[in-house]
């Protein structure tokens, strides 16, 4: 299996494959024209994997679909799809925000590493060790045991070898390009005899001093774990200071978040001849001006939503990943549930939407606009604009689950405040308003950690179910 693309790291269940670019250029470093030239830019780097179990292989290739890299497979054919920009974008009136061009993190700020908890609120480090001692010990702890949470203590810290760590935290630092954070050895001791930062699942007598060999398993954990700290704790003042050198810009057609065209993949060892035939055919009725729909299959479609800066939008189903793949990603059922409902709404209430203009956008994962919030980057899925008089509201919509949120506090919910308390005072003057909301396909009895919390209490921190909230969802972000 041979897999060409243009460097990142990725994860998966224990396999670390760490790739870079061959330019070796910062962020800082790369040309002002960077955008316009990235599409000329050939493929630099073969990655080969050898013995990588097939379910990791296909989450790898899942990855590299999200991130619009190839993944090469000789038995799949690619059709190319062009798209069409709305005559909205060519008028460039519409605003979006960024950060400054003119501040550089990395250039800008010198970043100590110390221990500080206030970066970890709310959201501990979690490593689970148990995968591992399972590959290790060559056996299966079972899916439904509980797992022991322990910790390193004083003692366990005592037997580490510090210089080794040091050298491999600071390896880690130049992998990950952390140029402007400075770590001296003994602040990384302090972080680690500081246990309220992380949760660490791992068998007791692992913890045990009954066996020298234990030593060597801590000494791992030390590292990852101060790799974990360093990497949240980095973002986490980068973000912030990010969302704190935010401006106005003008959006137009040569955003990143623009899809010039799609890469349909279809599997030749399938039968996808009638799949091949309406993709052949989308290619050219989608540069009509009267293109509205076309069907896939029962549950892939490529359609042109009104209210969408550029045609066609793609929904691909859950049951065609053997047959037909699409990049960039294509919406999921929550996303074009959204789409469906704004497009619908709007066309029904044309009367009292009268004095106001409605545009949306999709926001691509990782190029798009991504907020800096929580030591995260948070990329919402959608941009919508509503134009009222000399004002842009621009809102941001992000339909997905929340059965797995950390509450009603949880970082992605709560951004609704950080938007209006935090961004919107840096670009108020420019006549731009923002706010955020959570569109959960979860339904509210779904939600086991609700509490006593109510629909309404949802609805007031900008989470709306796409069930429960159905008929007054979209009235409610529009109005």
């Amino acid at each position: 299996q041979i897999i060409q693309l243009f460097g990142r790291g990725v994860r998966l269940k224990g396999y670390q494959f760490s790739l870079k670019r061959s330019t070796g250029l910062d962020d800082y470093q790369k040309p002002e024209t960077i955008k316009q030239i990235k599409p000329l830019l050939r493929h630099l780097e073969t990655l080969q994997i050898f013995g990588v179990k097939a379910d990791y292989m296909e989450q790898f290739k899942s990855f590299l679909e999200e991130e619009g890299l190839p993944v090469n497979d000789s038995s799949w054919i690619t059709i190319n799809i062009p798209t069409v920009q709305k005559e909205i974008v060519a008028q460039n009136k519409l605003k979006l925000i960024a950060v400054k061009e003119s501040e550089n993190f990395k250039r800008n700020i010198i970043l100590a590493l110390v221990y500080n908890e206030k970066v970890f609120d709310g959201r501990l480090v979690e490593l689970d060790w148990y995968p591992k001692i399972d590959v290790l010990e060559k056996k299966s702890s079972g899916a439904a045991m509980v797992k022991n949470n322990g910790f390193l203590n004083a003692h366990h810290i005592s037997l580490l070898n510090w210089n080794a760590i040091y050298l491999e935290v600071q390896n880690h630092k130049a992998d990950k390009s952390y140029y402007n954070l400075g770590i001296q050895l003994e602040d990384l001791k302090s972080i680690l005899q500081n246990v309220s930062w992380y949760n660490l699942y791992i068998p007791a007598h692992h913890l045990e001093f009954s066996r020298y060999e234990n030593v060597a398993i801590w000494q791992e954990l030390a590292v990852t774990l101060l790799k974990k700290y360093i990497e949240q704790f980095y973002l986490f003042y980068k973000n912030e200071f990010h969302s704190n050198h935010v401006e106005a810009i003008i959006l137009n057609g040569a955003d990143e978040n623009f899809v010039l065209e799609y890469d349909f993949k279809l599997n030749t060892e399938e039968d996808v001849v009638q799949f091949q035939n309406k993709i052949e055919e989308l290619k050219t009725t989608v540069l009509e001006p009267a293109f509205s729909h076309i069907q896939i299959a029962s549950e892939a479609s490529a359609f042109d939503n009104l209210l969408h800066l550029y045609k066609p939008l793609v929904y691909l189903g859950k049951n065609y990943q053997n047959q037909i793949q699409v990049s960039p990603i294509a919406l999921d059922v929550s996303e074009k549930q959204f789409l469906d409902d704004l497009v619908d709404y709007t066309l029904k209430n044309q009367e009292s939407l009268r004095e106001i203009e409605v545009h949306v956008l999709r926001n691509q994962s990782k190029k798009g606009i991504g907020f800096f919030t929580d030591g995260n980057n948070f990329y919402p899925d959608f941009i919508l604009w509503i134009i009222r008089g000399g004002k842009q509201h621009i809102k941001f919509i992000d339909p997905k689950g929340i059965r797995n949120s950390k509450g009603i506090n949880d970082p992605k919910i709560q951004f609704h405040k950080v938007i209006k308390e935090k961004i919107q005072p840096q670009v108020i003057e420019s006549g731009i308003e923002l706010d955020s909301y959570i569109i959960s396909n979860t339904s509210y009895l779904e939600v086991q950690w609700k509490d006593n919390l109510s629909i309404e209490d949802f609805n007031n921190v900008n989470v709306f179910f796409q069930k429960e909230n159905a008929n007054c969802y979209i009235s409610s972000i529009l109005l």
